[in-house]
């Protein structure tokens, strides 16, 4: 076998590591010497990139840096930009760490460059600086950033700042800008700034990717490069190109100088990468996204050179969509091929430079030192743009006509999903399909004439920027979307990462088309702000180059991003307002608290969301326009894409889809307001961030105020915004759904604001706070927050009354700053209070108070202050200090559930097996994804006739961050298997028949479980196992066990231990296309009875899932498990092989009866070939209809059989359907010697 493998492996090897020179020219560029040089007295300016030098030699200096730092010192008029991994191996060390002196070296090496340099100096981090993509990657990027500005002394040169993706944008020249990006951002899997609680401008991928298309349409016409560690092409290593070396030596593609010869399964470790199994490799999805939503934007600009490093070589493509560079060997270089659309590849140290020249002109050079550096060599020289050739846009001054006749916005003859018609009880199709006239959006005039300049993103369009001459900018919202993206963010996140290209772009009868226009006609009534969209139709005119394609002759909403709101000019405000999204909001009201949002103008703003059954009001649904008044910053709420207001979701499928265990969220528009919990749920982190000051009497008297404004006469108003041809269809259903959900309006507004007093969160801000704390005898408490600072008797700026019979918990936060807690009055409150205090530097002050006795802490903060400390039953401690930071964005509040938990599955051994029960899922602080699951189920086998009821739990964090995990389970009556004997025996038409042995079962274990990350964690406990194998039930068994193997008759009760270690990463839980998972458990039983004994169980498991990179999901997906017995046991607790479920209620191999074999040790080993045949939609859900190949094997060894026997082996193939990225329903037939089996399961077979 092993030498058929190496037989196999040598074509491939030559074939995918054909030998290059170390420098290679593309067909265009070899005799680039006898092109005329630029005249180097026009030269303009000159950008210097430098990468991947993060382990330079410093006595004597590298010689690269030597060679850049005389070329930098003589040519001040310029920039240098380092593109990454500034730092091998894991970034830059704290400070009294063993490794600190050294980082330190190595980055001085670098610096030293720049030291007597004028120019400007920019550095990106890399995947190496990000703690080589690790846990403590955020934190060590802000520790480089920190060190790296101290020792430059130069103000902001390590960009994008804290860990954020960027775009940083700088124009270093008159004609030359600078926009860095950190592309490790986009593939970390640790903590990095994300979401709504991120600071950073760019919250999301979207976003980043919105921002970095504006930045490149504001400086279109000039000279643009953007530099980031990773290349989004490459001829190397990180592309999937690898030589004979890397696959006779794969542990130095690792860590430099690990020659270990691996000969042919060392090749394994590059075709695992060639086929996307790391993610710092372009075969990556994850990074393969990543590049094409790049190139997708740079193709729309031709003035942009994209420049990275991370392969450690010097790399020139030029193709149609993109010029780009690589210049990643500072210190170090790796393997490169020919071809791939290459101009210049060189494996060699050394640095590029882009020379701008006044002509309009810019040039490449790629240079590398001689011998100590003292001087280079230019090994290539090449022209990239010419600015002043470029033709410029027309100009948008043809005025453009309106509809010559009524057009529908959806095109009846396309379907808008699957069963279009049958699942939906209701729909607005007919507001689709019913022809209108809209007036066109004349350019030249509108507003001053509007000119395009980029895209922009929302979960499930793309919109057209516009601006204006007088530089206002507006956004064009069409009707044309990805259905995809309007599910939850849960069910439909990788989707809405797809390109544009790629984006299926309909229309869905649940929403209505001109709901947008209803809402803000109501928001403006009940005196909130509105986006005041304008209806009209996008002319097809070439102006809209280079976005024609996509948005020409759209019909949709403009909307002005920011306006000046009169009725908001307050005295003394500016005289223009402006508009900052949520994320900046929250950096702005922890400032201060002379910042602060209009509380009461917000839940006016939710109560009217509720009223029009708007679902999807999550953090990125609002903006906040400012005014100030003296000192005071106020904000208020400005709510973005109506898009769902009015949703309609009827019928019995969809009922059943956003019950509360389904997907809640999607909540039907009727006349009652049924599930407030389900219907606010995308909103459940924003409302309690922002509205924790409002009492349920706030909320009830706001929603009196808001039903006395939204009058019938109003409302009839606000529909008449319809056209009247659609009107007539639906306005009169929504007015009267209108005024039935308003009659509801106060009852509504109560129940939410007692469902968010229940827990509270109140704010500090990163100023020197003083939390009062009153606790009555009532049961009351009484929460006061004061500037330490303050004037003597200033009133506080957050002051409340919570009342036991609305209030559980009370969270204080303190964020930064030297904050003070006072907690007094009478002990036994069932109200408890948290305090989530931060401290960097000194001590942080604690005070207690009770009736009998007065407690006072002081507490020195240290990084290990991070777990929550019960200082009595009222009062709970939480410190964050050092680079954890206090910040709410880990305490993601979830409702506590109660869910049906139903499954079924069939297999020809068992027949069918229904599952049905319960899962409890109660809601912890700071416990992620939930604070427990409890799962009780009952199992039915309908082909033995024979019952089991089983239990799953997990409590997390229950004392020392440590897990508890439970595993019960009982056969009702009886277990029973197929028994033809013990050992590996002969094919069945040659062995005796099968003996059904009938046994009891029963087991319980307790375990506790140390997670060390997300997806590592071990594990010890006890358990408890009962047997009962009765002979008057199986008086067959004695004849058919070999001499010496006890039948096991009687009751038997075992009490031991167990010992395991889990390990789990997949990139998704339920239709995994890479991963690894690794399992191992060590249990050891005493028997409780005379005539048991004493035995050990070892039991392991590898899964792993391997993706390449292609248009379609092929996954190859393997396991490989075995068990081995030590000690004195009976047969029923032998290690089984075969096709049905064993008492645990899994399986391992197929094509074979329930336990075909039982031995002391046992092997078995899946594999299979998932294909996706047919990506499509149901409704707003991803579907993936596919096939899949398989072959099992397995095997058992016993004392008395320690020779190899005849392996069991079966094949076969099937299909598998999934839905919402969740459900996977999958049916295969396995065929082997003994005959074919049939196996139909929710999920996938492992």
């Amino acid at each position: 076998m092993l030498k058929l493998l190496r037989l196999l492996s040598l074509p491939l090897l030559l074939l995918s590591t054909a030998c290059v020179k170390r420098i290679y020219y593309g067909p265009e560029a070899g005799n680039w010497r006898s092109s005329a040089a630029p005249d180097s007295t026009k030269l303009a300016y000159t950008v210097y990139l430098l990468g991947d030098a993060g382990a330079p030699k410093t006595d004597p200096p590298e010689p690269a840096l030597r060679l850049l730092k005389s070329q930098l010192d003589a040519d001040p008029n310029s920039t240098l930009v380092v593109l990454g991994d500034n730092l091998y191996h894991r970034g830059l060390s704290a400070e009294g760490e063993p490794g600190r002196a050294e980082d330190e070296r190595r980055l001085d090496g670098q610096l030293y460059v720049a030291q007597q340099y004028k120019g400007r100096v920019f550095f990106v981090p890399g995947n190496h600086d990000w703690d080589y993509s690790g846990p403590q990657g955020l934190v060590k990027i802000k520790r480089q950033e920190q060190y790296i500005e101290q020792k430059l002394n130069r103000g902001n040169t390590f960009v994008p700042d804290n860990g954020c993706p960027g775009p940083f944008v700088e124009q270093v020249n008159d004609n030359v800008v600078f926009i860095g990006l950190d592309t490790e951002w986009w593939l970390h899997r640790h903590e990095k700034p994300y979401g709504p609680n991120s600071t950073c401008s760019a919250t999301t991928e979207e976003e980043f990717l919105s921002q970095l298309d504006q930045a490149l349409a504001r400086h279109r016409g000039k000279h643009i490069v953007v530099s980031a560690h990773h290349p989004l092409m490459t001829n190397s290593n990180h592309g999937g190109y690898y030589s004979v070396m890397d696959h006779l030596f794969p542990l130095r593609l690792i860590r430099d100088g690990l020659y270990v010869p691996l000969p042919v399964i060392g090749s394994l470790y590059p075709y695992y990468r060639q086929l996307g199994g790391v993610d710092q490799d372009l075969p990556h999805y994850r990074y393969k996204l990543l590049s094409e939503r790049l190139q997708a934007i740079f193709r729309r600009y031709d003035n942009v050179v994209y420049t990275a490093g991370h392969d450690h070589n010097l790399q020139l493509h030029q193709t149609e969509a993109l010029t780009h560079i690589v210049s990643g060997s500072g210190c170090k270089t790796n393997h490169i091929a020919e071809g791939n659309n290459a101009t210049f590849v060189h494996r060699e140290k050394g640095f590029v430079r882009i020379r701008y020249y006044q002509n309009g002109e810019s040039w490449a050079e790629f240079w590398t030192p001689n011998g100590d550096g003292a001087t280079g060599t230019l090994h290539y020289r090449g022209l990239l743009h010419n600015r002043n050739a470029k033709t410029p846009p027309p100009a948008c001054d043809t005025p453009t006509p309106p509809d010559a006749q009524p057009t529908a916005l959806a095109d009846a003859r396309r379907k808008p999903y699957p069963l279009a018609g049958t699942l939906l009880k209701s729909s607005y199709r007919q507001a689709w399909l019913t022809p209108v006239t809209l007036p066109a959006l004349n350019l030249t005039t509108a507003e001053g004439g509007l000119t395009p300049f980029g895209i922009s993103t929302e979960e499930d369009k793309f919109l057209l920027r516009l601006r204006s001459g007088a530089g206002n900018e507006y956004s064009f919202r069409p009707y044309r979307r990805n259905a995809l993206g309007t599910a939850p963010e849960r069910y439909g996140r990788a989707l809405k990462l797809s390109s544009p290209a790629k984006s299926e772009q309909t229309w869905l009868p649940s929403q209505h088309p001109y709901a947008p226009l209803v809402v803000a006609d109501l928001e403006r009534a009940a005196g909130l702000l509105s986006t005041a969209p304008q209806l009209l139709r996008l002319p097809d005119a070439e102006c809209l180059e280079p976005y024609r394609q996509q948005f020409g002759g759209q019909a949709g909403f403009l909307e002005p991003d920011a306006r000046e709101y009169q009725q908001e000019k307050l005295p003394g405000s500016p005289g223009v307002v402006q508009e900052i999204n949520y994320t900046s909001l929250i950096q702005q009201l922890e400032r201060s608290p002379a910042h602060r949002i209009d509380a009461r103008a917000f839940a006016t703003m939710r109560l009217l969301d509720m009223l029009v059954g708007d679902w999807d009001r999550h953090e990125q649904q609002y903006e906040w326009i400012i005014t100030k008044q003296g000192p005071q910053t106020t904000y208020r709420p400005l709510a973005k894409d109506r898009d769902n207001a009015f949703f309609l979701f009827d019928g019995l499928v969809p009922r059943l889809v956003s019950s509360s265990w389904g997907i809640r969220e999607l909540q039907h528009f009727g006349p009652e307001i049924r599930d407030i919990k389900s219907l606010n749920y995308a909103a459940r982190q924003l409302d309690r961030r922002l509205l924790g000051r409002l009492q349920p009497a706030d909320w009830k008297a706001l929603a009196d105020t808001l039903q006395q404004r939204l009058t019938d006469p109003v409302l009839q108003a606000a529909l008449r915004r319809m056209p009247p041809e659609v009107y007539a269809l639906h306005g009169p259903e929504i007015l009267a759904k209108l005024q039935a959900r308003r009659a509801q309006l106060s009852q509504t507004a109560e129940a939410y604001g007692k469902l968010l007093a229940r827990y509270t969160d109140v704010y500090g801000s990163n100023l020197a706070e003083r939390f009062e704390v009153e606790r009555w005898a009532d049961g009351s408490t009484v929460v006061a927050v004061h500037l330490v600072d303050a004037p003597a008797g200033q009133a506080p700026y957050y002051s409340r009354t919570f009342r036991p019979d609305e209030t559980d918990e009370i969270r204080l936060y303190g964020l930064q700053g030297r904050d003070v807690y006072n907690i007094r009055g009478t002990a036994g409150s069932r109200i408890k209070v948290r305090v989530i205090a931060y401290q960097e530097k000194g001590n942080y002050q604690y005070a207690y108070g009770d009736t009998s006795r007065t407690r006072s802490y002081t507490l020195n903060n240290t990084i290990r202050d991070k777990r929550i400390l019960d200082n009595t039953t009222d009062t709970n401690t939480d410190f964050a200090a050092g680079d954890l930071i206090n910040s709410p964005a880990s305490d993601r509040f979830d409702y506590t559930a109660l869910r049906p938990a139903v499954a079924g599955l069939f297999n020809s051994a068992d027949g069918w097996v229904v599952s049905a029960g319960v899962r409890y899922i109660p809601y912890k602080f700071r416990s992620s994804p939930y604070g427990a699951s409890h799962r009780l189920l009952y199992q039915q086998f309908f082909g033995n006739n024979v019952g089991r009821v089983s239990y799953e739990g997990e409590i997390k964090n229950v004392a020392f961050d440590l897990d508890f995990i439970g595993q019960a389970w009982a056969f009702a009556p009886v277990y029973k298997m197929p028994f033809r004997g013990y050992g590996n025996l002969p094919a069945a038409e040659t062995a005796p028949p099968a003996t059904q042995a009938a046994f009891g079962n029963a087991y319980v274990s307790a375990a506790l479980q140390k997670p060390f990350a997300s997806f590592f964690a071990v594990g010890g406990g006890l358990l408890y196992e009962h047997f009962n194998l009765r002979e008057t039930r199986n008086p067959e068994l004695r004849s058919r066990l070999p001499e010496g193997q006890g039948a096991g008759f009687g009751p038997r009760n075992y009490l031991g231990a167990l010992l395991y270690f889990r390990s789990s990463v997949k990139d998704n839980e339920h239709n995994p296309s890479r991963g690894l998972v690794m399992n191992a458990q060590g249990s050891w039983r005493q028997g409780l009875n005379s005539e048991t004994g004493r035995y050990g169980r070892y039991q392991y498991e590898v899964r792993y899932y391997m993706s390449p990179a292609l248009p379609l999901q092929v996954t190859f997906a393997g396991r490989l498990g075995g068990g081995l017995n030590t000690g004195r046991y009976a047969f029923y607790q032998a290690n089984m092989v075969g096709g049905g479920l064993l008492p645990d209620f899994s399986q391992t191999v197929r094509g074979y009866a329930q336990t075909r074999l039982l031995g002391d040790r046992s092997l078995y080993t899946n594999l299979e070939m998932r294909v996706s045949l047919l990506t499509s939609r149901l409704y707003i859900f991803p579907s993936q209809l596919g096939l899949l190949g398989l072959y099992d094997a397995g095997n058992v060894w016993t004392r008395q059989q320690p020779g190899r026997g005849p392996w069991l082996s079966a094949y076969g193939g099937g299909a598998w359907l999934a839905l919402a990225n969740r459900l996977v329903l999958s049916a295969t037939v396995a065929s082997s010697s003994e005959g074919r089996y049939y196996n139909l399961q929710h999920g996938f077979f492992f």
